[in-house]
């Protein structure tokens, strides 16, 4: 279900239990004055554009189908039709994450709405319960994984590379799950992935 839209511009947030809560409004006479520099020339170009939330700051981020289950993301889709766009925005919550990430990340959506004119859609995704529509965006699915950026989480060095066990869910629309390798994680009416090696790496 869509985000619930805002009547005006500019508007107050807080958190409270993972649910964002509109307590007040003014208006924005000039957006360009308060615009978050990652959105500047965003909406132009037919395609998919993710950012994740560190610091209260939206970094772009570009291992597309990816999230790791500690962060935020705001993920904007643009659709060009006979030279006009059209926009979906959506702000995706980990299980994880904070909740100082959720709101920033909620603000940050609305941000991107009055950048974008106020025309976008706006949808809230969280973790295993995706929309069909965020879903549709990534052919190859989604994958998600363990830490975050508050975690302090780090990629895997090659030279250090562990055994991985992911949990493969879907069909059309494929969602992967990294889970601690071992006998309790395997579910009987699950597709299972185990990693003892990098992809592509030769023995």
């Amino acid at each position: 279900m869509p985000f619930l839209k805002p009547c005006s511009r500019r508007i107050l947030l807080f958190t409270f239990s993972a649910i964002v809560i509109v307590v007040g409004s003014a208006p924005l006479e000039n957006t360009t004055e308060v615009m978050d520099p990652a959105f500047e020339g965003v909406g132009h170009e037919a395609g998919l554009k993710v950012w994740r939330v560190e610091n209260f700051e939206l970094v772009p981020f570009d291992k597309v189908g990816q999230f790791y289950t500690g962060d935020s993301y705001v993920v904007l889709h643009t659709k060009e039709n006979n030279g006009s766009f059209s926009w979906d925005i959506h702000f995706w919550l980990g299980n994880e994450t904070s909740q100082d990430e959720m709101g920033t990340a909620a603000i940050k959506a609305v941000e991107l709405d009055d950048v974008l004119g106020g025309v976008p859609v706006q949808y809230r995704e969280v973790q295993g319960a995706e929309s069909s529509k965020f879903l549709s965006y990534f052919k190859k699915g989604i994958r998600y994984l363990p830490g975050g950026i508050k975690s302090g989480f780090t990629h895997v060095d090659p030279d250090a590379f562990e055994k991985r066990l992911f949990h493969v869910k879907g069909r059309r629309n494929v969602r992967v799950k990294q889970v601690r390798p071992g006998c309790e994680n395997f579910k009987g009416n699950s597709i299972h992935e185990i990693q003892s090696q990098e992809p592509g790496e030769k023995r």
